[in-house]
């Protein structure tokens, strides 16, 4: 997995739950953390992870340079994105902030709150 920002909770989560996904398929994660999404320090970083004889990438970071850049630097190995905005051509897992949201504002309903705020 290729990775930014992993101190955040968020991207923290995602990690742990990709790590988790893949040891119950009888993998192990990988993780190369990147400063940037620039397309250098992600072709490092693949470049790293590919010196593991990895089976697989997930790409946990916006990348410059759009998807035939990726591609090419994947060298044929099977790529997962987390951001389907950024690929829209490659198997991408995201969040459904929808349904977290809905999930959070009925568990404040169920204990009785009335008044509910959200500050961005």
């Amino acid at each position: 997995m290729v990775g930014s920002h992993i101190t955040y909770y968020g991207p923290a989560q995602v990690m742990l739950s990709v790590e988790e996904t893949a040891k119950q398929h009888g993998y192990n994660l990988m993780f190369a953390g990147v400063q940037s999404a620039s397309k250098n320090q992600v072709a490092a970083a693949i470049d790293d992870l590919f010196e593991h004889q990895v089976d697989g990438l997930v790409l946990g970071v916006r990348v410059e340079g759009g998807l035939e850049a990726i591609r090419k630097l994947c060298r044929g190995i099977p790529l997962v994105a987390l951001d389907p905005s950024n690929f829209p051509d490659v198997p991408t897992v995201i969040v459904d902030q929808q349904s977290g949201t809905r999930l959070a504002i009925q568990h404040l309903l169920d204990l009785g709150h009335q008044q509910i705020a959200c500050i961005g």
